[in-house]
């Protein structure tokens, strides 16, 4: 009826904001208290994106970290023996039960 009777556009959502208020629009005004609506998933995701980035960052340096200890660690063969006479051990255990 507003379009037949020759208002523009702007007019009539200007009629409908006035009579029902700004939700009666799909898309609210980008300015306001309505901003914050704008840019809160905005923010979310940017925090969020921070968020992810310096967990990741962290855990690749821990890994660097702890990997670059055992690289740097000295080999002690004597240690290294010990363990392997050890599973010699508990595998010839096994075979006595029939376990292997």
């Amino acid at each position: 009826e507003k379009l037949a009777q020759g208002e523009t556009r702007e007019e009539i959502l200007q009629f409908f904001v006035e009579r029902y208020g700004e939700s009666v629009l799909a898309a609210p005004a980008k300015s306001g208290f309505s901003l914050i609506v704008w840019l809160t998933p905005i923010l979310g995701i940017l925090a969020g994106g921070v968020a992810v980035w310096i967990v990741i960052r962290r855990w690749v340096r821990s890994r660097d970290t702890s990997s670059a200890g055992l690289l740097s660690r000295d080999s002690d063969d004597s240690h290294d023996e010990k363990y392997h006479d050890q599973l010699e051990k508990d595998l010839a255990h096994l075979d006595e039960r029939g376990f292997r």
